[in-house]
């Protein structure tokens, strides 16, 4: 009897073990800066498990060391961040992606530590992120009691946590690579062609690795010359107004662009073909509820559209959706 107690209460156990791994999980979903994320990631985890120190490891010229050296950290992230060597990290972690959990022996592990802190530790736990497939670093936790992350017990939810952990970096590093190191079009605030391709090469990889979807759509806006000289209207004052209109109703995840000829090209991660239908369908709507109003003038707004998903063979490389981007491009041609 007192065996089935103890079985029933390490199951309730684990229940909440899970419900809270899940609930940090979700929070950090939801972000898409690194100071945000970072700063979610280690504060939850801290304040949720009741951790005494929790920080990240990043791998010297790995990409995302190198992003993060260009931002104006805060001091929070400063003081929980440490940039180390690959073969140093390599001797901590070996060649695995599993969690480490050592409590013993644990000088050389100091070398882990952000730069000027000193934590009084018994147990550690290394548990190795990546960004796209790559080893990038590792998210730390120590524990001033031996027991904590002692060899041998069960790592699965921190393993899958550093997959998820691993999957939001690779979201987060996009946008933040877009908001400091693109140029956008001056006219219309969108991604010029080149940057916009670069990150549907990502999504493409990243699809391939974690089975992840993705749509993309392009939209061609029929308003021709004649009407906008009737109504005394620069294309230009058009052409930021859609693409002002555009950028409210995409996600913070979608990507868009516009090539020479005025044509919009949408990425949609995590979205299947039915669900970028959905989508179209909301657009439709919108412009057909909300004309254009520009000095007395009144344009409803119609376009036409082609979509494909990485489900279709005309998209398992980055060379086909290039071909299919070219002609979506060429065949809405004005």
């Amino acid at each position: 009897m007192n065996d089935m107690n103890d079985l029933i209460e390490r199951m309730r156990d684990n229940e909440e073990i899970a419900r809270k791994f899940f609930e940090i999980e979700s929070n950090i979903l939801k972000i898409l800066n690194f100071k945000d994320f970072f700063e979610v990631l280690l504060t939850e985890i801290q304040r949720t498990f009741k951790i005494p120190y929790v920080w990240i490891t990043l791998i010297e010229k790995s990409e995302l060391s190198g992003i993060i050296d260009t931002l104006e950290t805060s001091e929070f992230l400063r003081e929980r961040i440490n940039i180390i060597d690959q073969d140093l990290f390599r001797e901590f972690v070996g060649s695995g992606a599993r969690p480490r959990l050592v409590n013993e022996k644990l000088k050389p592990y100091f070398r882990l530590f952000p730069p000027r802190r000193k934590f009084l530790i018994k147990s550690i736990a290394i548990i190795p992120i990546s960004l796209d497939g790559e080893p990038i670093g590792s998210l730390n936790q120590a524990d001033t009691a031996a027991t904590r992350f002692q060899p041998g017990i069960d790592t699965s939810l921190l393993e899958k946590l550093a997959l998820k952990v691993s999957l939001c970096l690779s979201n987060v590093t996009a946008h933040e690579k877009l908001r400091l190191l693109t140029k956008r079009g001056t006219l219309t605030g969108l991604l010029t062609p080149p940057l916009f391709e670069d990150m549907v090469k990502r999504e493409l990889f990243r699809s391939k690795r974690n089975g992840r979807a993705f749509s993309l759509i392009a939209l061609d806006f029929q308003q021709d010359a004649r009407v906008l000289g009737e109504k005394k209207l620069g294309k230009g004052i058009l052409i930021a107004h859609i693409s002002e209109t555009l950028r409210k109703l995409c996600r913070g995840c979608d990507l868009l662009a516009i090539y020479e000829n005025n044509t919009y090209i949408a990425l949609l991660p995590e979205t299947h073909l039915q669900e970028a239908a959905h989508f179209i369908n909301r657009l439709s709507s919108y412009f057909a509820n909300h004309p254009f109003e520009h000095d007395g003038s009144s344009i409803r707004l119609t376009f036409i559209h082609m979509m494909i998903s990485n489900a279709d063979s005309r998209a398992t490389t980055f060379s086909d959706i290039h071909c299919w981007i070219n002609s979506a491009a060429r065949k809405y041609d004005n």
